[in-house]
């Protein structure tokens, strides 16, 4: 048998013989004076296996047990040891279990060198909690590889060096609970490759690097709880690929970014309770498939996305207590396309719900535990728990109206048998069951009012809608019920959700109600809501939602998509071409806008294009930029052609003139030679017809230039040049330039006008008077008359009685016009 000494209260060495020491394994000395204790009895107790000296004041550990040989548990807990030496270091590095707790350690050695160890580590577990510990050098531990649990909880460490643990291979259990860590830096612990449990709760971390866990693969338990952390942002979960259980409650995190679980997909336990959660992003968990429990109580949580709870396909308890979550079940949507078969228990309670809505649970066909309490449900829809198998139900509310509408849940209270039950449902209202438990009540005495006083929604809002950046937009909401009636509008943005009303109005959107009695000293009315967007941004887009309430219950509208859209705005213009026949006609043609435009082409009124039927047209398709192809065009392909950018704002024109001109048939291209006499009228067309037929003042510019650098200003931008009456030094080199109206030349086109000179006296005078002036002309113009004047005095003389004044009258018009001339 064996035998188990306990000492308490020794002062003295009386008493302290021991006769049979050879079953003796176990010696537990407690608040007694071990100076007092003689040699002999250390003597005779050095082959036992277990020593406790608790609460004895130790300042350090004894000389007399250093030759205990066979010790393998050595408590020293709650004395006032205050340094542990390296001596000290490699005699516990011999015991399996070493307990130091409650002493007031403020040093452990640093690193010690490989020549001091003399003997292989045995030591498994070590207990540093509850000490003055500070300050860890790097590889304090490594000459106790053999170490499997080590606890350094409750000290007053601020941090700690990443290669403290470096050396132990073995530990599967670290506690580092209750200090006041700050930050936990990559890669502490790469080398604790069996590492399996981690406490961390009770510190201030409010950073952990990324990889901090790196190479602990075989980590199962990771805590933690009450620190200070912000956002679960950054890849810290990298390594932990088996870990089962995370505990991250009571910090401040308000954001997790959406892959932030890919990294630990195997979890079973998920605690992220009592957070400043508002928002849970879709598909944060959706690589959670084997997680059994998941916590969201107590953040702040209005809003839940439909993909919010995807992939969870193993959860069987869900915690969503202590939000305001009563939207997810109130509006029969959130939930609508979620599927949790697996789900058993369901907390839902203090969420501020005020109604059940009819199969609020058909998704969890397995649920059979419920806790509602803390709500203040006004009415329960028939049919809220149907196909439920519930045992366990916990409901609380004393604001129930009891009328007709919940007449089967009164019989179903009384019907059903619950496992575990914690059931308070007492009415508010109609006035004679006030205060009454519908467990109790005769539900067939439950009538109906004359009228109905629940809101019913008169028109529902468009389940999409477009709004043009830049101008006004709105939405209506209509119903009617029991009076009073409070009208609410919730956006649902992509990062958060809120609420806005006719008191809580945004910058950019202003709401109104108009509420009006049905009838006059009526307990009804009608109420109508305006959502107006004073000037539509692209801020606005989101979903709305309307939400009216009167003391009977909430009536949600759908929602309705608000897509802020706007006119596509060209970025780049089409510009008019002329082309010559068998050249490559390319219209360049992008936009911009929300979403982004389509580019459509049309051709005239008819949008024919005698290019698509010869397989001659190609458009290069490039995000929302279209370059327009006609290859070897043909005279047939002039035309106005219409450049649509198209979206769900609007349509965006921009139209464009194609002039293609026939191929000149001499071989000098564009260039056409004009020979006349003098005097004769020179016309001159740029291009032949094809221009007539359009208002091409709109689409393009044409220039005529004389010898290549005199630059015709007096001449108007027409494609039909004329000279009346040319001269010798009208002949020369004329050019026809048209560009388009961004400047850039289109066309050109060369004449060159050889005048010949005629020899008669008509053209002799008019040389003259554009080589000498107006003087030498009105002298020339009175030799002339006076020569025409005596050639007519000579003929009158001469003419018989009965000729003619025929000839006469011809020399005077002559006369006349080339006077004039």
């Amino acid at each position: 048998m064996y035998m188990v000494v306990k000492l308490e209260n020794v002062y003295n060495s009386t008493g302290l013989v021991l006769e049979d020491k050879s079953n003796l394994i176990n010696v537990e000395i407690t608040n007694s004076l071990i100076e007092n204790i003689p040699s002999a009895f250390w003597d005779a107790i050095k082959n036992v296996r277990q020593l406790s000296l608790r609460r004895n004041n130790l300042t350090k550990i004894p000389n007399m047990i250093r030759n205990f040989t066979k010790l393998q548990k050595l408590t020293l807990k709650g004395n006032s040891i205050s340094e542990i030496s390296h001596q000290d270091v490699l005699f516990i590095s011999k015991i399996k279990v070493v307990d130091l707790a409650k002493n007031q350690i403020e040093f452990w050695p640093n690193y010690i060198d490989a020549s001091e160890v003399t003997a292989t580590s045995f030591i498994l577990k070590l207990d540093l909690s509850y000490n003055n510990l500070k300050h860890l050098f790097a590889n304090s531990f490594w000459q106790l590889p053999s170490l499997a649990f080590l606890n350094l909880s409750n000290n007053k460490l601020s941090s700690f060096d990443k290669d403290l643990f470096k050396g132990l291979s073995m530990v599967t259990t670290i506690d580092l609970k209750s200090n006041n860590i700050t930050i936990i830096y990559a890669l502490s612990f790469r080398t604790n490759f069996v590492l399996e449990k981690l406490y961390l709760q009770h510190n201030d971390i409010s950073i952990v690097q990324d990889g901090a866990f790196f190479n602990s693969k075989e980590m199962k338990h990771l805590n933690l709880s009450y620190n200070h952390l912000t956002t679960l942002a950054n890849t810290w979960t990298f390594g932990l690929r088996y870990l089962d259980v995370l505990d991250i409650s009571y910090n401040q995190i308000s954001w997790i970014r959406p892959n932030f679980f890919h990294q630990s997909s195997h979890l079973k336990y998920l605690n992220i309770s009592h957070n400043h959660l508002q928002r849970v992003l879709p598909n944060v968990f959706s690589s959670l498939s084997d997680l059994k429990v998941l916590s969201l109580s107590h953040n702040q949580i209005e809003h839940l996305n439909k993909q919010s709870l995807n992939g969870m396909h193993s959860l069987t308890d869900l915690d969503l207590s202590s939000n305001g979550l009563a939207v997810c079940l109130q509006d029969g949507l959130v939930l609508a396309d979620l599927s949790m078969p697996s789900l058993h228990f369901l907390n839902f309670s203090a969420n501020r719900l005020l109604v059940l809505p009819p199969y609020t649970f058909k998704y969890f066909p397995n649920l059979n535990g419920l806790d509602l309490t803390a709500n203040p449900v006004v009415t329960i829809h028939p049919n809220a728990f149907y196909n439920l198998n519930l045992t366990r139900l916990y409901f609380e509310s004393q604001s129930l109206n009891c009328d007709c509408r919940l007449r089967w849940f009164s019989k179903w209270l009384q019907e059903s048998t619950f496992e575990e039950s914690r059931i308070l449902a007492q009415c508010s209202r109609p006035s004679n069951f006030i205060n009454m438990d519908m467990q109790g009540l005769d539900f067939d005495n439950i009538t109906c009012a004359e009228k109905d006083p629940y809101i019913q929604l008169v028109l529902q809002l468009p389940k999409e809608m477009n709004a043009i950046e830049g101008k006004e937009n709105s939405i209506v909401c209509s119903g009617y019920g029991a009076s009073p009636i409070n009208v609410q509008w919730k956006i649902y943005e992509k990062e958060q959700t809120y609420i806005l009303d006719n008191f809580n109005n945004d910058k950019d959107i202003e709401i109104t109600v108009n509420n009006t009695l049905i009838t006059n000293g009526s307990s009804f009315e009608s109420v109508s809501s305006v959502l107006r967007f004073k000037k539509v941004t692209s801020a606005n887009e989101a979903q709305y939602q309307c939400i009216m309430s009167n003391p009977y219950g909430p009536v949600y509208s759908g929602r309705s998509m608000v897509s802020v859209v706007s006119i596509p705005i060209f970025v780049e213009r089409p510009q008019s071409v002329l082309v010559s026949e068998g050249e490559t006609i390319r219209l360049k043609c992008k936009a911009d806008g929300i979403p982004p435009p389509i580019i459509k082409w049309s051709k005239g009124n008819d949008n024919f294009f005698p290019a698509a039927f010869e397989r001659r047209l190609h458009i290069d398709d490039d995000e929302n930029s279209d370059d327009f192809y006609i290859l070897k065009a043909k005279v047939k392909d002039t035309g106005e052609y219409t450049c649509n950018a198209e979206n769900a704002a609007s349509t965006s024109k921009e139209k464009v003139l194609v002039v293609v001109v026939e191929q000149p048939s001499s071989n000098s291209l564009n260039e056409t030679t004009i020979e006349i006499e003098e005097t004769d009228t020179l016309n001159i067309n740029c291009v032949d017809s094809q221009l007539d037929s359009f208002d091409w003042q709109e689409y393009l510019e044409i220039e005529w230039i004389k010898n290549n650098n005199l630059t015709m200003d007096q001449v108007e931008s027409t494609a039909h040049f004329c000279i009346n009456d040319t001269l010798i030094e009208d002949r020369g080199k004329y050019t026809c330039i048209i560009r388009s109206k961004n400047g850039d030349k289109q066309y050109e086109k060369s004449f060159y006008v050889d005048i010949h000179e005629r020899s008669n006296f008509r053209s002799a005078i008019k040389r003259e008077i554009k080589a000498n002036g107006s003087y030498i002309a009105i002298f020339i113009g009175i030799f002339i008359a006076f020569i025409v004047s005596a050639i007519v005095l000579g003929k009158k003389l001469l003419q018989k009685p009965n000729q003619t004044n025929i000839p006469e009258i011809g020399v005077e018009e002559e006369m006349t016009n080339m006077l004039n001339k």
